[in-house]
Protein backbone atom coordinates (compact mmCIF):
# COMPACT_ATOMS: atom_id res chain seq x y z
CA UNK A 1 0.00 0.00 0.00
CA UNK A 2 1.18 3.49 -0.97
CA UNK A 3 2.43 5.55 1.82
CA UNK A 4 0.65 9.13 2.25
CA UNK A 5 3.27 11.69 2.62
CA UNK A 6 3.81 13.70 5.77
CA UNK A 7 2.79 17.00 3.35
CA UNK A 8 -0.22 15.13 2.35
CA UNK A 9 -1.34 14.04 6.17
CA UNK A 10 -0.40 17.78 7.02
CA UNK A 11 -3.04 19.00 4.29
CA UNK A 12 -5.97 16.66 5.03
CA UNK A 13 -5.66 17.60 8.93
CA UNK A 14 -5.55 21.09 8.00
CA UNK A 15 -8.02 20.89 5.72
CA UNK A 16 -10.51 18.73 7.02
CA UNK A 17 -10.31 20.77 10.67
CA UNK A 18 -10.67 23.79 8.46
CA UNK A 19 -13.94 22.37 6.83
CA UNK A 20 -15.50 21.25 10.19
CA UNK A 21 -14.68 24.93 11.70
CA UNK A 22 -16.14 26.12 8.23
CA UNK A 23 -19.58 23.89 8.62
CA UNK A 24 -19.97 25.29 12.16
CA UNK A 25 -19.47 28.73 11.64
CA UNK A 26 -22.30 28.77 8.30
CA UNK A 27 -24.77 26.48 10.42
CA UNK A 28 -24.30 29.34 13.65
CA UNK A 29 -25.06 32.37 10.84
CA UNK A 30 -27.67 29.97 9.41
CA UNK A 31 -29.39 29.50 12.83
CA UNK A 32 -28.55 33.29 13.44
CA UNK A 33 -29.61 34.83 10.61
CA UNK A 34 -33.59 32.98 10.70
CA UNK A 35 -33.72 34.48 14.25
CA UNK A 36 -32.25 38.10 13.93
CA UNK A 37 -35.17 38.32 10.42
CA UNK A 38 -37.89 37.03 12.96
CA UNK A 39 -37.04 39.48 15.64
CA UNK A 40 -36.31 42.44 13.11
CA UNK A 41 -39.78 41.40 11.17
CA UNK A 42 -41.77 41.08 14.70
CA UNK A 43 -40.04 44.81 15.46
CA UNK A 44 -41.55 46.30 12.60
CA UNK A 45 -44.62 44.65 12.77
CA UNK A 46 -45.40 46.12 15.84
CA UNK A 47 -44.07 49.20 14.77
CA UNK A 48 -46.08 49.51 12.09
CA UNK A 49 -49.29 48.24 14.14
CA UNK A 50 -48.20 51.35 16.63
CA UNK A 51 -48.19 54.22 13.83
CA UNK A 52 -51.78 52.66 12.48
CA UNK A 53 -53.31 52.78 15.21
CA UNK A 54 -51.95 57.11 15.90
CA UNK A 55 -53.66 57.61 12.47
CA UNK A 56 -56.86 56.45 13.43
CA UNK A 57 -59.16 59.16 14.74
CA UNK A 58 -62.79 60.69 14.98
CA UNK A 59 -63.67 63.27 13.12
CA UNK A 60 -66.85 65.17 14.20
CA UNK A 61 -67.94 61.82 16.02
CA UNK A 62 -67.57 59.78 12.38
CA UNK A 63 -64.85 57.45 12.57
CA UNK A 64 -61.43 58.36 9.84
CA UNK A 65 -59.13 55.88 8.33
CA UNK A 66 -58.58 57.69 6.08
CA UNK A 67 -54.49 58.20 7.24
CA UNK A 68 -54.74 54.55 7.90
CA UNK A 69 -52.69 52.22 4.99
CA UNK A 70 -54.00 48.91 4.69
CA UNK A 71 -50.96 47.33 3.77
CA UNK A 72 -47.70 49.58 5.05
CA UNK A 73 -44.30 47.82 4.16
CA UNK A 74 -45.98 44.52 3.96
CA UNK A 75 -48.06 44.45 6.53
CA UNK A 76 -51.47 44.10 6.64
CA UNK A 77 -53.47 46.97 8.73
CA UNK A 78 -57.04 46.02 9.75
CA UNK A 79 -59.50 47.93 12.59
CA UNK A 80 -61.96 46.21 14.75
CA UNK A 81 -64.55 47.63 16.89
CA UNK A 82 -64.53 46.32 20.57
CA UNK A 83 -67.17 43.80 19.45
CA UNK A 84 -64.71 42.04 16.87
CA UNK A 85 -66.37 43.62 14.20
CA UNK A 86 -64.04 44.74 11.36
CA UNK A 87 -64.76 48.40 10.18
CA UNK A 88 -61.68 48.71 8.06
CA UNK A 89 -58.36 47.57 6.48
CA UNK A 90 -57.33 44.41 4.81
CA UNK A 91 -57.48 40.47 5.84
CA UNK A 92 -55.18 37.82 4.21
CA UNK A 93 -57.20 35.67 2.21
CA UNK A 94 -58.10 32.33 3.77
CA UNK A 95 -57.26 33.66 7.07
CA UNK A 96 -58.89 31.97 10.32
CA UNK A 97 -60.11 33.69 13.10
CA UNK A 98 -57.90 34.49 15.37
CA UNK A 99 -58.80 35.52 19.24
CA UNK A 100 -57.43 39.08 20.13
CA UNK A 101 -54.36 39.41 22.42
CA UNK A 102 -53.21 42.72 23.37
CA UNK A 103 -49.70 42.82 22.23
CA UNK A 104 -48.88 39.44 21.97
CA UNK A 105 -46.84 38.29 18.38
CA UNK A 106 -49.01 34.84 17.54
CA UNK A 107 -48.38 32.87 14.78
CA UNK A 108 -51.10 31.37 11.88
CA UNK A 109 -50.38 29.26 9.54
CA UNK A 110 -52.17 29.00 6.46
CA UNK A 111 -52.76 26.04 3.16
CA UNK A 112 -49.78 29.02 1.95
CA UNK A 113 -48.55 30.89 4.68
CA UNK A 114 -46.77 31.10 8.01
CA UNK A 115 -48.37 34.63 9.45
CA UNK A 116 -47.38 36.90 12.29
CA UNK A 117 -50.35 38.50 13.89
CA UNK A 118 -49.98 41.26 16.32
CA UNK A 119 -52.96 43.20 18.17
CA UNK A 120 -52.77 46.23 19.73
CA UNK A 121 -56.06 47.77 22.09
CA UNK A 122 -56.54 51.51 22.07
CA UNK A 123 -58.14 54.48 22.38
CA UNK A 124 -58.83 56.38 19.39
CA UNK A 125 -58.67 60.01 19.59
CA UNK A 126 -61.66 62.19 19.49
CA UNK A 127 -64.00 58.69 20.62
CA UNK A 128 -66.35 58.47 23.38
CA UNK A 129 -64.60 56.25 25.57
CA UNK A 130 -64.94 53.07 22.70
CA UNK A 131 -61.82 51.06 22.28
CA UNK A 132 -60.68 49.81 19.08
CA UNK A 133 -58.58 46.79 17.96
CA UNK A 134 -55.72 47.44 15.41
CA UNK A 135 -54.71 43.94 13.75
CA UNK A 136 -51.15 43.50 11.82
CA UNK A 137 -50.60 40.44 9.93
CA UNK A 138 -47.33 40.09 8.01
CA UNK A 139 -45.60 36.67 6.39
CA UNK A 140 -43.06 35.11 7.82
CA UNK A 141 -41.94 33.73 3.98
CA UNK A 142 -39.71 36.55 3.83
CA UNK A 143 -37.29 35.53 6.37
CA UNK A 144 -37.53 32.29 5.21
CA UNK A 145 -36.20 33.35 1.89
CA UNK A 146 -33.46 34.87 3.79
CA UNK A 147 -32.34 31.90 5.14
CA UNK A 148 -32.94 29.77 1.96
CA UNK A 149 -30.44 32.30 0.42
CA UNK A 150 -27.92 32.46 3.43
CA UNK A 151 -28.11 28.31 2.77
CA UNK A 152 -26.93 28.74 -0.86
CA UNK A 153 -24.81 31.35 -0.18
CA UNK A 154 -23.39 28.89 2.09
CA UNK A 155 -23.52 25.38 -0.42
CA UNK A 156 -21.82 27.93 -2.98
CA UNK A 157 -19.12 29.15 -0.96
CA UNK A 158 -18.28 26.30 1.53
CA UNK A 159 -16.47 23.91 -1.63
CA UNK A 160 -14.85 27.17 -2.93
CA UNK A 161 -13.25 28.18 0.56
CA UNK A 162 -12.74 24.26 1.28
CA UNK A 163 -10.70 23.96 -2.14
CA UNK A 164 -8.74 27.44 -1.42
CA UNK A 165 -8.13 25.86 2.40
CA UNK A 166 -6.80 22.33 0.81
CA UNK A 167 -4.60 24.01 -2.06
CA UNK A 168 -3.44 26.77 0.09
CA UNK A 169 -2.48 24.48 3.23
CA UNK A 170 -0.24 22.00 0.94
CA UNK A 171 1.24 24.85 -0.44
CA UNK A 172 2.51 26.14 2.58
CA UNK A 173 3.27 22.90 3.81
CA UNK A 174 4.72 22.45 0.61
CA UNK A 175 6.86 25.61 1.26
CA UNK A 176 8.01 24.97 4.59
CA UNK A 177 9.16 21.07 3.41
CA UNK A 178 11.09 21.91 0.51
CA UNK A 179 14.07 22.47 2.96
CA UNK A 180 13.33 18.55 3.88
CA UNK A 181 13.37 17.89 0.47
CA UNK A 182 16.38 19.77 -0.09
CA UNK A 183 18.08 17.41 2.99
CA UNK A 184 16.84 14.18 1.42
CA UNK A 185 18.24 15.12 -2.09
CA UNK A 186 21.48 16.15 -0.70
CA UNK A 187 21.53 12.63 1.36
CA UNK A 188 20.44 10.58 -1.64
CA UNK A 189 23.13 11.66 -3.91
CA UNK A 190 26.21 11.40 -0.98
CA UNK A 191 24.62 7.51 -0.37
CA UNK A 192 24.71 6.62 -4.34
CA UNK A 193 27.36 8.35 -5.21
CA UNK A 194 29.80 7.72 -1.91
CA UNK A 195 30.99 11.23 -2.44
CA UNK A 196 31.17 12.27 1.03
CA UNK A 197 32.62 16.03 0.15
CA UNK A 198 29.45 16.86 -1.09
CA UNK A 199 27.07 19.41 1.29
CA UNK A 200 23.24 20.45 2.19
CA UNK A 201 24.29 23.76 2.78
CA UNK A 202 21.17 25.32 3.22
CA UNK A 203 21.02 28.51 2.93
CA UNK A 204 17.84 31.07 4.27
CA UNK A 205 17.46 33.79 6.70
CA UNK A 206 15.07 31.84 9.32
CA UNK A 207 17.38 29.49 11.29
CA UNK A 208 14.60 27.43 12.34
CA UNK A 209 14.61 23.36 13.24
CA UNK A 210 14.90 22.57 9.49
CA UNK A 211 17.80 24.52 9.11
CA UNK A 212 19.59 23.51 12.32
CA UNK A 213 19.08 19.81 11.39
CA UNK A 214 20.75 20.59 7.82
CA UNK A 215 23.85 22.05 9.89
CA UNK A 216 23.79 18.68 12.12
CA UNK A 217 24.05 16.43 8.58
CA UNK A 218 26.61 18.71 7.11
CA UNK A 219 28.83 18.76 10.49
CA UNK A 220 28.50 14.29 10.77
CA UNK A 221 29.31 14.19 7.13
CA UNK A 222 32.11 16.53 7.25
CA UNK A 223 33.53 14.22 10.21
CA UNK A 224 32.77 10.85 7.84
CA UNK A 225 34.81 12.25 5.32
CA UNK A 226 37.47 12.72 7.75
CA UNK A 227 37.24 9.47 9.04
CA UNK A 228 37.26 7.45 5.69
CA UNK A 229 39.90 10.01 4.55
CA UNK A 230 41.60 8.55 7.06
CA UNK A 231 40.94 5.10 6.91
CA UNK A 232 41.53 5.17 3.16
CA UNK A 233 44.95 6.88 3.63
CA UNK A 234 45.94 4.25 5.90
CA UNK A 235 45.19 1.11 3.78
CA UNK A 236 47.29 2.93 0.90
CA UNK A 237 50.52 4.05 2.80
CA UNK A 238 49.98 0.25 4.47
CA UNK A 239 49.41 -1.45 0.68
CA UNK A 240 52.53 -0.03 -0.52
CA UNK A 241 54.77 -0.22 2.35
CA UNK A 242 54.09 -4.13 2.21
CA UNK A 243 54.57 -4.62 -1.66
CA UNK A 244 58.63 -4.36 -1.10
CA UNK A 245 58.71 -6.82 1.88
CA UNK A 246 57.00 -9.37 0.33
CA UNK A 247 58.06 -9.28 -2.98
CA UNK A 248 61.73 -9.78 -1.40
CA UNK A 249 59.92 -12.79 0.48
CA UNK A 250 58.80 -14.56 -2.99
CA UNK A 251 61.49 -13.58 -4.48
CA UNK A 252 63.77 -15.50 -1.39
CA UNK A 253 61.18 -18.30 -1.82
CA UNK A 254 61.78 -18.94 -5.67
CA UNK A 255 65.34 -18.54 -5.23
CA UNK A 256 65.52 -21.37 -2.13
CA UNK A 257 63.46 -23.46 -4.46
CA UNK A 258 65.88 -23.40 -7.47
CA UNK A 259 68.56 -24.19 -5.91
CA UNK A 260 69.79 -27.59 -6.14
CA UNK A 261 71.26 -28.72 -2.66
CA UNK A 262 67.76 -28.43 -0.52
CA UNK A 263 66.02 -31.09 1.91
CA UNK A 264 62.49 -32.04 1.56
CA UNK A 265 61.65 -30.57 4.45
CA UNK A 266 63.17 -27.25 2.87
CA UNK A 267 61.09 -27.50 0.11
CA UNK A 268 58.06 -27.79 1.98
CA UNK A 269 59.02 -25.32 4.32
CA UNK A 270 59.81 -22.84 1.09
CA UNK A 271 56.53 -23.89 -0.64
CA UNK A 272 54.25 -22.77 2.38
CA UNK A 273 55.92 -19.56 2.57
CA UNK A 274 55.80 -18.94 -1.09
CA UNK A 275 51.74 -19.64 -0.88
CA UNK A 276 51.88 -17.65 1.87
CA UNK A 277 53.87 -14.72 0.08
CA UNK A 278 51.84 -14.82 -3.06
CA UNK A 279 48.50 -14.95 -0.82
CA UNK A 280 49.68 -11.32 0.72
CA UNK A 281 50.81 -10.28 -3.06
CA UNK A 282 47.45 -11.00 -4.06
CA UNK A 283 46.15 -9.36 -1.12
CA UNK A 284 48.26 -6.30 -0.98
CA UNK A 285 46.98 -5.92 -5.06
CA UNK A 286 42.93 -5.80 -4.28
CA UNK A 287 43.92 -3.36 -1.05
CA UNK A 288 45.67 -0.85 -3.57
CA UNK A 289 42.72 -1.19 -6.03
CA UNK A 290 39.87 -0.85 -3.36
CA UNK A 291 42.50 2.49 -2.31
CA UNK A 292 42.38 3.72 -5.57
CA UNK A 293 38.50 3.10 -6.16
CA UNK A 294 37.19 4.30 -2.88
CA UNK A 295 39.47 7.96 -3.83
CA UNK A 296 37.93 8.08 -7.05
CA UNK A 297 41.57 7.44 -8.79
CA UNK A 298 40.86 4.01 -10.50
CA UNK A 299 39.89 5.29 -14.05
CA UNK A 300 38.43 3.02 -16.05
CA UNK A 301 38.10 3.13 -20.19
CA UNK A 302 34.65 2.72 -21.92
CA UNK A 303 35.03 1.22 -25.28
CA UNK A 304 33.37 -1.27 -27.66
CA UNK A 305 33.86 -4.59 -26.72
CA UNK A 306 33.36 -7.84 -28.12
CA UNK A 307 31.53 -9.50 -25.28
CA UNK A 308 31.18 -13.14 -26.94
CA UNK A 309 34.60 -13.61 -27.77
CA UNK A 310 36.15 -12.12 -24.89
CA UNK A 311 33.65 -14.93 -22.93
CA UNK A 312 35.20 -17.47 -25.01
CA UNK A 313 38.92 -16.14 -24.73
CA UNK A 314 38.59 -16.14 -20.74
CA UNK A 315 36.91 -20.06 -20.71
CA UNK A 316 39.19 -21.29 -23.27
CA UNK A 317 41.85 -19.94 -20.51
CA UNK A 318 40.04 -20.99 -17.45
CA UNK A 319 39.49 -24.54 -19.49
CA UNK A 320 42.85 -26.09 -17.66
CA UNK A 321 41.95 -24.79 -14.06
CA UNK A 322 38.84 -27.09 -14.17
CA UNK A 323 40.79 -29.85 -16.05
CA UNK A 324 42.22 -30.51 -13.24
CA UNK A 325 39.24 -31.43 -11.34
CA UNK A 326 37.77 -33.46 -13.88
CA UNK A 327 35.22 -30.52 -14.29
CA UNK A 328 33.49 -29.97 -17.58
CA UNK A 329 32.66 -26.68 -19.20
CA UNK A 330 29.72 -26.15 -21.53
CA UNK A 331 29.04 -23.05 -23.37
CA UNK A 332 26.29 -21.20 -24.62
CA UNK A 333 27.61 -17.48 -26.02
CA UNK A 334 25.30 -15.46 -28.52
CA UNK A 335 27.86 -14.16 -31.06
CA UNK A 336 28.33 -10.97 -32.16
CA UNK A 337 27.48 -9.05 -28.22
CA UNK A 338 29.18 -5.77 -28.48
CA UNK A 339 29.05 -3.59 -25.39
CA UNK A 340 30.35 -0.45 -24.30
CA UNK A 341 32.52 -1.00 -21.41
CA UNK A 342 36.00 -1.19 -19.54
CA UNK A 343 38.07 -4.48 -21.28
CA UNK A 344 39.88 -5.29 -18.12
CA UNK A 345 37.22 -4.94 -15.90
CA UNK A 346 34.87 -7.55 -17.84
CA UNK A 347 37.82 -10.14 -18.13
CA UNK A 348 38.04 -9.58 -14.07
CA UNK A 349 34.41 -9.97 -13.55
CA UNK A 350 34.20 -13.35 -15.70
CA UNK A 351 37.66 -14.86 -14.68
CA UNK A 352 36.48 -14.39 -10.92
CA UNK A 353 33.51 -15.95 -11.51
CA UNK A 354 34.59 -19.00 -12.98
CA UNK A 355 37.22 -19.33 -11.35
CA UNK A 356 35.23 -19.01 -8.55
CA UNK A 357 33.21 -21.67 -9.53
CA UNK A 358 36.04 -24.05 -10.58
CA UNK A 359 37.28 -23.77 -6.72
CA UNK A 360 33.74 -24.72 -5.02
CA UNK A 361 32.74 -26.82 -8.01
CA UNK A 362 32.48 -30.69 -7.06
CA UNK A 363 35.12 -32.97 -8.64
CA UNK A 364 34.02 -34.51 -12.42
CA UNK A 365 31.32 -31.61 -12.06
CA UNK A 366 30.12 -29.50 -14.41
CA UNK A 367 30.07 -25.47 -15.00
CA UNK A 368 27.24 -23.58 -17.50
CA UNK A 369 28.23 -20.44 -19.03
CA UNK A 370 26.06 -18.62 -20.95
CA UNK A 371 25.48 -14.89 -22.37
CA UNK A 372 22.68 -13.52 -24.18
CA UNK A 373 20.58 -10.28 -25.14
CA UNK A 374 17.86 -9.05 -23.38
CA UNK A 375 16.56 -5.91 -24.11
CA UNK A 376 19.21 -3.26 -23.68
CA UNK A 377 21.49 -5.57 -21.65
CA UNK A 378 23.96 -8.55 -22.02
CA UNK A 379 23.25 -11.28 -19.35
CA UNK A 380 25.82 -13.59 -18.01
CA UNK A 381 25.54 -16.86 -15.91
CA UNK A 382 28.10 -18.67 -14.43
CA UNK A 383 26.20 -22.22 -12.99
CA UNK A 384 27.92 -24.89 -11.40
CA UNK A 385 27.00 -27.87 -9.68
CA UNK A 386 29.73 -27.29 -6.73
CA UNK A 387 28.77 -26.90 -2.84
CA UNK A 388 26.34 -24.31 -3.27
CA UNK A 389 26.29 -21.40 -0.51
CA UNK A 390 23.59 -21.26 2.75
CA UNK A 391 20.83 -18.84 2.51
CA UNK A 392 22.11 -17.28 5.37
CA UNK A 393 25.39 -16.48 3.98
CA UNK A 394 23.86 -15.22 0.73
CA UNK A 395 23.33 -11.24 1.74
CA UNK A 396 27.23 -11.41 3.44
CA UNK A 397 29.16 -12.83 0.27
CA UNK A 398 29.01 -9.14 -1.37
CA UNK A 399 31.08 -7.78 1.77
CA UNK A 400 34.44 -7.22 1.66
CA UNK A 401 36.78 -9.90 3.40
CA UNK A 402 34.20 -11.69 4.27
CA UNK A 403 34.70 -15.62 4.54
CA UNK A 404 33.01 -18.59 5.59
CA UNK A 405 33.78 -22.07 4.96
CA UNK A 406 30.61 -22.71 2.29
CA UNK A 407 30.60 -19.37 0.83
CA UNK A 408 32.22 -18.01 -2.37
CA UNK A 409 35.10 -15.65 -2.38
CA UNK A 410 35.13 -14.61 -6.12
CA UNK A 411 38.66 -15.67 -8.18
CA UNK A 412 40.51 -15.18 -5.15
CA UNK A 413 42.42 -18.29 -4.73
CA UNK A 414 44.25 -17.43 -1.87
CA UNK A 415 41.20 -16.75 0.28
CA UNK A 416 41.58 -12.89 0.78
CA UNK A 417 37.56 -12.72 0.78
CA UNK A 418 37.81 -9.74 -1.79
CA UNK A 419 36.80 -10.89 -5.07
CA UNK A 420 32.80 -11.08 -4.62
CA UNK A 421 33.46 -7.57 -3.56
CA UNK A 422 35.22 -6.54 -6.42
CA UNK A 423 33.48 -8.54 -9.00
CA UNK A 424 29.73 -6.20 -7.40
CA UNK A 425 31.45 -2.99 -7.35
CA UNK A 426 32.73 -3.33 -11.49
CA UNK A 427 29.61 -4.78 -12.48
CA UNK A 428 27.51 -1.97 -10.49
CA UNK A 429 29.96 0.94 -12.23
CA UNK A 430 29.20 0.00 -15.26
CA UNK A 431 25.25 0.77 -14.39
CA UNK A 432 24.68 -2.89 -14.08
CA UNK A 433 23.21 -5.67 -11.72
CA UNK A 434 24.58 -9.37 -10.42
CA UNK A 435 21.97 -11.66 -8.36
CA UNK A 436 22.79 -15.40 -6.96
CA UNK A 437 20.77 -18.15 -6.71
CA UNK A 438 22.41 -21.10 -4.69
CA UNK A 439 21.60 -23.89 -2.66
CA UNK A 440 23.98 -25.97 -0.05
CA UNK A 441 25.04 -28.97 -1.61
CA UNK A 442 23.75 -28.59 -4.90
CA UNK A 443 25.52 -25.48 -6.24
CA UNK A 444 25.17 -21.60 -7.55
CA UNK A 445 24.09 -19.79 -10.07
CA UNK A 446 25.61 -16.14 -10.19
CA UNK A 447 23.74 -13.77 -12.88
CA UNK A 448 25.11 -10.77 -14.07
CA UNK A 449 23.31 -8.01 -16.69
CA UNK A 450 25.32 -5.06 -17.91
CA UNK A 451 23.52 -2.40 -20.30
CA UNK A 452 24.72 -2.39 -23.68
CA UNK A 453 25.21 1.36 -24.03
CA UNK A 454 25.86 2.28 -20.31
CA UNK A 455 23.08 5.12 -18.67
CA UNK A 456 24.67 9.27 -18.07
CA UNK A 457 24.90 8.11 -14.48
CA UNK A 458 27.30 5.48 -14.99
CA UNK A 459 30.78 6.90 -14.21
CA UNK A 460 33.01 7.02 -17.48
Amino acid sequence: MKTVSIKMKVTLWYTGLFIILLAVLFAVVYITTGKVVRINLEKHLEAEVYESARDVGFQRGSFDLENVNPFDHGVRISVYNDNGVLVGGTVPKNFSNLNFQDQVIQSVKTEQQDWAVFDFHFLPQGSNHQYYWVRGVISRSDSGEIGRQVLVSCALFFPLLALVAGFGGYWITKKSFQPVVKINEAAAKISNGGDLSRRIELKGDVKDEIYELAQTFDNMFKRLESSFDKERQFTSDASHELRTPISVIIAEAEYGLSQQTKTAKMVDSMQNILQQGKKMSQLIANLLLLSRVDNAKERMLFEKVDFSELTKFVQEEMRLEAEKKSIKIETFIEPDLFIKADQTSLMRILINLISNAIKYGKVNGWIKISVYKQERYVVGSIEDNGIGIAMENLPKIWNRFYQVNTARSAGDEHGTGLGLAMVKWMIEYHGGTITVDSKLGRGSTFVFRLPIEPEPCVKQ
